[in-house]
């Protein structure tokens, strides 16, 4: 099997690292270095600030410490004025962070699949090779490093316990999880309802799962509580965003809404709030994927209907392949579908989100800096390169297509319904084929952005 994939390997393995070396986005760097800063209030003995200090970074305590460790070498050369906290070297530091993450993220997806009865090492490896090769992972995790590739792990493990019937792991996991953003709540509520059908449990179940929330909080009150009676206003020397964040995070389900009862009613809470309802009423099945389609159901009640960031798009990826692969018979449909999905929304980053995805600043921060009169060149920005041939404005069409590819993808591989496909002898070829194609997608858009971007050519 290592043999056979070495070619496929080796091109990926190459993609990554170029990606890695050269392509930026600074949100991952401003992390970093608003957690260094508070470090460095710490050291300079306002100790009080390890309270309440961490605000102005949107995640909870847990990445924040496990980020503050990680950038200890950063810190103290930075302090000793050897180097920058937004030099090259450092920038790479932080982007190493995310992607070891991911690293861990790939063996746990094997691991998951296995959990999940796919026994076959050769199908498992296609999996993790699909899954870094997909531009819903290899742009938010190798690109602009969010995040999100980080508590994706405990996520999956969490869930592989759960399969595994271990559910104070699984409790365990998403407790780390869900405090660093609330996004896998649209996963573990779910879950929870679909296991436990007691209305005490099922309360005690979701505690757990938010307790690192309350914790949170708890460590900010008691911060703004030695600050006030020592005569110190919080609000003036550390900006707090974390109210902000969860108003943000809660107008982001209610921006898609409609009018009813005299009122407006968000579309994405309503069908996740049926989604919740089918989870309690339905008796545990044998079906063990059902926790993964369940899983991305989930996830899509606020993908579809919400309004979202680019870089969220990489928790779906998982179990978009798993539900894939453990339908071999439908590979001839589900895998152009799974390459459809993401490039339309990647079509819908760069029209709404221009500053992420294809920016003038995509190479600016890393090795292409060192290339002299770099930084101080004109760069383009894709948007306008697709604006100069009439190739913007179908940002509806694209929609449209994201939901049909994720809707096609969950009718074709329901759990609970029994494929009318023939089987088919060649899903090897097929697994090649759009292997293959994928490559060729990210090839061509790190072509587009050294033209576009780098070469500012938006006009030729």
């Amino acid at each position: 099997m290592n043999k056979t994939c070495k070619a496929e390997k080796i091109v990926l393995f190459l993609i990554m690292i170029f990606v890695f070396f050269s392509m930026y986005y600074y949100d991952n760097q401003i992390t970093f270095v608003d957690i260094m800063a508070n470090m460095h209030r710490i050291a300079s003995g306002k100790w009080y600030y390890l309270f309440n200090g961490w605000s102005s970074i949107p995640y909870g305590l847990i990445l924040q410490a496990a980020c503050a460790i990680w950038s200890l070498p950063v810190f103290v050369l930075s302090e000793m004025g050897i180097i920058s906290t937004v030099c090259i070297g450092a920038r790479l530091w932080y982007k190493l962070f995310v992607l070891i993450f991911l690293i861990l993220d790939t063996k746990q997806l094997g691991s998951l699949a296995r959990d999940l009865g796919i026994e076959s090492e050769k199908k498992i490896l296609w999996i993790q090779l699909y899954f870094l090769s997909s531009l819903s992972v290899i742009l938010p995790a190798v690109h602009i490093a969010q995040m999100d590739t980080v508590y994706l792990f405990p996520i999956l493990l969490g869930i592989s316990f759960y399969l595994r019937n271990e559910y104070k792991k699984f409790l365990l996991c998403f407790a780390i999880a869900i405090p660093i953003k609330f996004l896998p709540l649209f996963i573990f509520i779910p879950l929870v309802l679909l296991k436990e059908k007691r209305y005490l449990y099922i309360l005690r179940d979701l505690g757990i799962g938010v307790i690192g929330i309350l914790f949170d909080k708890a460590m900010k009150s008691i911060g703004y509580r030695i600050e006030m009676r020592m005569g110190i206003d919080p609000s003036l020397e550390v900006w707090d965003v974390s109210d902000m964040v969860i108003d943000a995070s809660m107008g982001n389900l209610l921006e898609n809404s409609v009018f009813a009862f005299n009122t407006q009613f968000s579309i994405a809470i309503c069908l996740f709030v049926f989604l919740c309802i089918w989870c309690y009423v339905k008796k545990e099945t044998l079906h063990q994927n059902l926790a993964i389609y369940t899983s991305l159901a989930g996830l899509s009640c606020l993908l579809v209907f919400g309004t979202i960031t680019p870089y969220w798009i990489v928790l779906t990826a998982p179990f978009i392949l798993l539900l894939i692969f453990e339908n071999d018979k439908l590979y001839r449909v589900l895998l152009p579908l799974e390459l459809a999905f993401s490039g339309a929304f990647l079509y819908i980053a760069i029209s709404k989100i221009n500053w992420i995805y294809g920016s003038e600043d995509t190479f600016s921060f890393l090795l292409f800096q060192l290339i002299p009169g770099y930084v101080e060149r004109i760069h383009g920005y894709i948007s306008d390169f697709l604006k100069q041939r009439n190739l913007v404005g179908y940002d509806g069409i694209f929609s449209a297509l994201c939901i049909s590819c994720i809707g096609g993808i969950m009718v074709l591989t329901n759990p609970m319904k029994e494929t009318d496909a023939d089987n088919d002898s060649d899903t090897d070829m097929y697994l090649k084929w759009w292997y293959w194609g994928r490559i060729a997608v990210l090839i061509g858009w790190l072509l587009l952005n050294i033209w576009v971007v780098a070469g500012n050519h938006v006009l030729a």
